[in-house]
């Protein structure tokens, strides 16, 4: 995904069930502002709690993303797995 004021980002999500946890990674390119991080953050918390979970959103700073579904292949909706 690539905001126009952020740049280019990924987004991954882990979910425990027998938790009720789901923690987020947003990784970019740039290290996004102080005031930008602790927004989206409280964003998170408010959104997890609002549906009775627990998790936090943590910030990785990368020169290039990982690419978990191969994109150089065409994209097989038959697998295995949540993709989002």
């Amino acid at each position: 995904m690539e905001l126009s004021n952020l740049g280019a980002l990924q987004l991954d999500g882990m979910v425990n069930e027998e938790t009720k946890g789901f923690d987020m990674m947003l990784r970019s390119h740039e290290k996004l502002d102080d005031d930008i991080r602790r927004d989206l953050t409280g964003l998170f918390v408010a959104a997890n709690q609002a549906v009775g979970l627990k998790g936090g959103l943590t910030f990785q700073v990368i020169p290039k993303f990982t690419d978990p579904i191969g994109s150089s292949e065409p994209l097989n909706l038959e697998k295995e797995g949540v993709w989002a």
